[in-house]
């Protein structure tokens, strides 16, 4: 539990709430499967602010941007519109921009864990919506 939340055990036992953060990462094994459960055990609220890979670029990790800024730095930038490749292990985010999820079992897992197996916001589109496409939110 101190590796996921810090000091949130002190702050549970002095009765206060305890809400995590920080805590997704992919790539060294901090995934919904392995921290959901340990937070519903310790009754820790948590979220997951990357959601959409869009502008934020929190699908790849740190390592990843940090090489797109020194690109950027030196003037090689992509054009609106040009594909931005997937990584194969995305660091945060949960859905592409069309809305199709980048891992149908972890959005199983997400709306069992916290009991909205059938829950709308959770269902992804079996198709991209209409007019969505990657450069849509670049801009």
């Amino acid at each position: 539990m101190r590796f996921l939340c810090g000091r949130g055990t002190a702050a549970r036992h002095s009765g206060r709430p305890v809400i995590c953060t920080e805590y997704m990462a992919r790539e060294p094994g901090t995934t919904f499967q392995h921290s959901l459960p340990i937070f519903t055990k310790h009754r820790v609220g948590c979220f997951n602010w990357g959601v959409v890979a869009a502008k934020s670029k929190t699908h790849f990790d740190w390592k990843t941007v940090e090489g797109m800024e020194r690109l950027k730095a030196e003037g090689a930038v992509p054009r609106l519109g040009d594909p931005i490749p997937e990584p194969p292990l995305w660091f945060q985010d949960i859905f592409r921009i069309d809305g199709t999820p980048f891992d149908r079992k972890e959005i199983d897992f997400i709306g069992g864990i916290i009991g909205t197996r059938h829950n709308k916001a959770l269902e992804a589109p079996s198709e991209p919506a209409p007019g969505a496409t990657s450069s849509a939110l670049q801009g």
